[in-house]
């Protein structure tokens, strides 16, 4: 664990990540009590990735976690991988069959943001970026 633990250490960093996800998707702009408490204030002082940059590596992060985990334990995940085969097998079959619908999937989304583009037209909103 001595090899990852800066990874670890950055990945900790940010610390929001939760709480974003809890405040943007989960529970938008409700405490625990469901009354109203806006994203701007359950999220002022946390750090959360704010670049594609950042996604990336944190996403790269916890690939390479994962790789030196698996390297480093292949005996003992051997093991565990034999009393768990037919459900770590359902699972998979799972996961290839959601990739094989992906595309139709992307194809679904790509009309949508066509769809979305459309209406902003009609409704002659502009929208600008800041970069």
């Amino acid at each position: 664990m001595w090899s990852i633990s800066p990874i670890l250490k950055a990945l900790k960093s940010y610390d929001g990540i939760k709480k974003g996800r809890n405040a943007l998707f989960a529970h938008y702009n409700r405490d625990k009590n469901n009354n109203f408490y806006p994203w701007w204030r359950s999220l002022n002082g946390v750090n959360l990735p704010r670049t594609v940059s950042e996604i990336v590596f944190i996403n790269s992060a916890i690939g390479s976690i994962r790789a030196i985990l698996v390297s480093q334990y292949q005996n003992e995940l051997l093991e565990i991988k034999k009393s768990l085969k037919l459900e770590v097998d359902d699972y998979l079959k799972y996961v290839e069959s959601q990739e094989a619908l992906a595309p139709e999937k992307l194809k679904e989304l790509n009309k949508l943001i066509d769809e979305v583009r459309e209406r902003i037209i009609q409704k002659n909103i502009t929208i600008l970026a800041v970069f």
